[in-house]
């Protein structure tokens, strides 16, 4: 084990991290080179590029000596050295967990659990013996999943219930009677309609998919701009995955679009489905997805109706706020295990920046060069 570490209160340590590549299928095959600078391999997507401590991806680090120990076991040899005194306080490990994440294909309807119902879950499938690593598993840890991302390039995504009015209007008045909807939906009622459209079968699936195909046939090319995207969405979503009954979200969840450099915060409860593009992405230390549809992964639509918060809420920035120090942007939220800010040096193309517990750099432009005080010498980014 070698000798214990020590640190003084302001002194910061630098490590190397090597992060692992995930190849959904989903993923792009250019984005995670083009906006982010990551070699990825050219023969199959890269969907995602994890950097942290989490057991299912682990960062590695190699050390001075040549040892190569992944990000979670260093934390575990050396948690002071690694966390810092500061971020001690919070407990011996790495609360947060920072992605690039490049899309060219949708992602589920999926929903993250609070903190209970992680615990919850956690506990039960533990008591069941399901492996962790089954694909049968859906809480992989016990802890909840709030999340905030940057996008890098144009960006969209379905991202929690519309307004009840325009919910009604896209529907039109063959799918609402088809499905029970005969006012705007509130809160609760948004949840039995999910519960409806996700659960049908036999005929009437088939019938729901025949008028939803025309329905989105004619807001696709007769709709105004809001209308028009939204049945484009249901026509490739039901394209990509036919007879899911999940393609019809686009008319009952907001469409969002972001350009390069907006925020969008997504808090448990909130279901969503990132559509395509490339971003960067903080999120608590979890890998706990609830998924209700487009998806060939485990679905869990009973589980997805208990989890899902129908009057859960997104935070979007259309532009970065200042800092607390100059050359310093942010994207405020109200999670407690991370925080998401953008470093500009100034016109010396210098920048000095104090740490109050564990951090991770990203260079997603340009090249750095990274100096700390004590430290025996700089890295490059």
């Amino acid at each position: 084990m070698g000798r214990k570490e020590t640190m003084k209160e302001n002194e910061i340590v630098l490590f190397e991290l090597k992060n692992k590549i995930r190849d959904y299928p989903w993923g792009s095959f250019d984005g995670l080179g083009l906006y982010c600078g990551i070699d990825v391999p050219s023969n199959k997507p890269a969907a995602e590029c994890w950097m942290g401590a989490h057991p299912e991806a682990p960062s590695t680090v190699l050390l001075a000596d040549g040892v190569s120990l992944s990000l979670r076991e260093l934390i575990d040899r050396q948690p002071e050295r690694t966390l810092g005194v500061q971020g001690l306080k919070t407990g011996a490990q790495l609360p947060f967990l920072f992605k690039a994440l490049s899309a060219s294909f949708p992602l589920s309807i999926q929903v993250h659990p609070d903190k209970r119902t992680a615990t919850q879950g956690f506990e039960r499938e533990e008591s069941l013996g399901i492996p962790r690593d089954s694909p049968l598993r859906t809480y992989r840890d016990a802890n909840h999943k709030p999340e905030l991302a940057l996008a890098l390039s144009p960006f969209k995504a379905l991202c929690g219930f519309r307004a009840p009015r325009e919910t009604v209007e896209l529907f039109g008045p063959t799918l609402s009677s088809m499905l029970g909807l005969r006012k705007g939906p509130d809160a609760e009622e948004y949840r039995n309609l999910l519960a409806r459209i996700l659960r049908i079968g036999g005929k009437e699936k088939k019938a729901l998919k025949r008028e939803a195909g025309a329905r989105a046939l004619m807001l696709a090319s007769s709709g105004d701009g809001e209308a028009r995207e939204a049945g484009a969405t249901v026509l490739r979503l039901t394209n990509l995955y036919p007879g899911d009954a999940g393609a019809l979200a686009p008319l009952f969840m907001n469409l969002l679009r972001l350009e390069p450099g907006q925020g969008l915060y997504i808090p448990p409860g909130l279901m969503h489905s990132y559509l395509e593009g490339t971003i960067l992405e903080v999120m608590a230390s979890s890998d706990n997805v609830v998924r209700g549809g487009l998806t060939a992964k485990h679905i869990d639509v009973d589980e997805l109706l208990r989890v899902v918060d129908p009057g859960a809420r997104f935070g979007l920035w259309s532009k970065a706020r200042p800092g607390a120090l100059p050359n310093i942007e942010t994207w405020p939220c109200p999670a407690e295990e991370f925080a998401l800010e953008r470093l500009r040096p100034d016109s010396g193309n210098l920048l000095s920046i104090t740490s109050g517990g564990p951090e991770i750099l990203f260079c997603a432009e340009g090249s750095a060069l990274l100096a700390a005080v004590g430290a025996g010498s700089a890295k490059a980014l």
